[in-house]
């Protein structure tokens, strides 16, 4: 019994000593790229991943944006926003507007 795990043990190490480490798995998905799509194509998926990203971030400002401007009509309004959910403030907005 302990022969066994102890030769588990000594397989599990020798393995993981030869798995690869980040750097090793960085250089193995590039050479996968390059036998898939080839050198050519690679500068443009790469534009392509990267204007993904620079439109990722885009709208993950404009919704930012959104917010803070939905905080600065309630504050005009006098609507207090502490503690309360964006549905709650915009309800609070119309019904406000709605009486004026």
């Amino acid at each position: 019994m302990e022969m066994n795990i102890m030769l588990g043990g000594i397989i599990k190490s020798t393995i993981l000593q030869f798995m690869p480490g980040p750097s090793e798995w960085l250089l193995i998905i590039v050479i996968i790229a390059l036998l898939i799509w080839g050198p050519s194509q690679i500068p443009k998926l790469a534009r392509a991943l990267g204007q993904a990203r620079k439109e990722f971030e885009k709208a993950q400002k404009g919704e930012d944006e959104k917010e803070d401007e939905l905080y600065k009509i309630a504050r005009e309004l006098g609507i207090d926003t502490e503690n309360k959910t964006r549905e709650e403030i915009k309800k609070e907005i119309q019904e406000k507007l709605k009486s004026k």
